[in-house]
Protein backbone atom coordinates (compact mmCIF):
# COMPACT_ATOMS: atom_id res chain seq x y z
CA UNK A 1 0.00 0.00 0.00
CA UNK A 2 2.65 2.29 0.85
CA UNK A 3 4.82 1.06 -1.71
CA UNK A 4 2.43 1.49 -4.47
CA UNK A 5 1.53 5.08 -3.12
CA UNK A 6 5.34 5.84 -2.94
CA UNK A 7 5.64 5.16 -6.42
CA UNK A 8 2.18 7.10 -7.54
CA UNK A 9 3.63 10.11 -6.00
CA UNK A 10 7.03 9.85 -7.00
CA UNK A 11 5.34 9.42 -11.05
CA UNK A 12 3.30 12.41 -10.30
CA UNK A 13 5.89 14.48 -9.19
CA UNK A 14 8.26 13.58 -11.74
CA UNK A 15 5.89 14.81 -14.22
CA UNK A 16 5.16 17.61 -11.99
CA UNK A 17 9.10 18.69 -12.07
CA UNK A 18 9.05 18.56 -16.30
CA UNK A 19 9.95 21.78 -17.69
CA UNK A 20 6.65 23.50 -19.46
CA UNK A 21 7.47 24.36 -23.21
CA UNK A 22 6.81 27.29 -24.27
CA UNK A 23 5.41 28.24 -28.28
CA UNK A 24 2.95 27.11 -30.08
CA UNK A 25 4.62 24.38 -32.50
CA UNK A 26 3.15 20.48 -33.37
CA UNK A 27 6.14 19.21 -30.33
CA UNK A 28 5.38 21.72 -28.11
CA UNK A 29 1.76 21.40 -27.49
CA UNK A 30 1.99 17.55 -28.20
CA UNK A 31 4.75 18.02 -25.02
CA UNK A 32 1.88 19.83 -23.18
CA UNK A 33 -0.60 17.71 -23.68
CA UNK A 34 2.28 14.69 -22.45
CA UNK A 35 2.63 16.65 -19.24
CA UNK A 36 -1.37 17.45 -18.77
CA UNK A 37 -2.09 13.79 -19.33
CA UNK A 38 0.94 12.58 -16.90
CA UNK A 39 -0.11 14.69 -14.26
CA UNK A 40 -3.73 13.71 -14.66
CA UNK A 41 -3.12 10.40 -14.51
CA UNK A 42 -0.58 10.41 -11.69
CA UNK A 43 -1.36 13.27 -9.53
CA UNK A 44 -5.33 12.34 -9.00
CA UNK A 45 -6.58 11.47 -6.20
CA UNK A 46 -3.01 11.07 -4.21
CA UNK A 47 -3.81 13.99 -2.08
CA UNK A 48 -6.89 12.26 -0.12
CA UNK A 49 -4.87 9.08 -0.20
CA UNK A 50 -1.80 10.33 1.39
CA UNK A 51 -4.23 11.82 3.87
CA UNK A 52 -5.28 9.04 4.16
CA UNK A 53 -2.42 6.56 5.02
CA UNK A 54 -0.98 9.53 7.37
CA UNK A 55 -4.41 9.01 9.54
CA UNK A 56 -3.55 5.05 9.16
CA UNK A 57 0.12 5.50 10.16
CA UNK A 58 0.46 8.20 12.28
CA UNK A 59 1.37 5.53 15.10
CA UNK A 60 4.30 4.27 12.70
CA UNK A 61 7.04 6.67 13.34
CA UNK A 62 9.40 5.30 10.06
CA UNK A 63 6.02 5.57 7.86
CA UNK A 64 4.92 8.52 9.50
CA UNK A 65 8.54 10.23 8.28
CA UNK A 66 8.05 8.76 4.56
CA UNK A 67 4.99 9.73 4.24
CA UNK A 68 5.47 13.19 5.95
CA UNK A 69 8.33 14.04 3.26
CA UNK A 70 5.24 14.61 0.52
CA UNK A 71 3.80 17.81 -0.08
CA UNK A 72 0.40 17.71 1.19
CA UNK A 73 -1.10 18.80 -1.74
CA UNK A 74 -0.10 18.87 -5.45
CA UNK A 75 -3.23 17.73 -7.51
CA UNK A 76 -3.76 19.66 -10.95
Amino acid sequence: EIRAFTERRETCDHFRGEPWPEGDDAWTRERRAQLTKGMRDACTGTDAELARLRAKYRDDAELAKLLGEFEISVEP
